[in-house]
């Protein structure tokens, strides 16, 4: 497999320490914000300017 086709397929979630670690591209996509609902709770996952995370309820 080429460098290209390994960068852009979709990648499984990479286990790590027994957690499941996403890269945020896949989460985002082309947002720079997504929802996230816990426990009925909306909460608001953000890319900042700078390309921090910002999560508020």
């Amino acid at each position: 497999m080429t460098q290209a086709e390994e960068t852009s397929k979709p990648s499984a979630p990479i286990s790590r320490n027994d957690m499941r670690v996403y890269r945020s591209e896949e989460l985002f996509c082309s947002e720079s914000a997504i929802q996230i609902n816990h426990h009925g709770a909306i909460y608001t996952l953000r890319i900042t300017q700078l390309g921090k995370l910002i999560l508020t309820k």
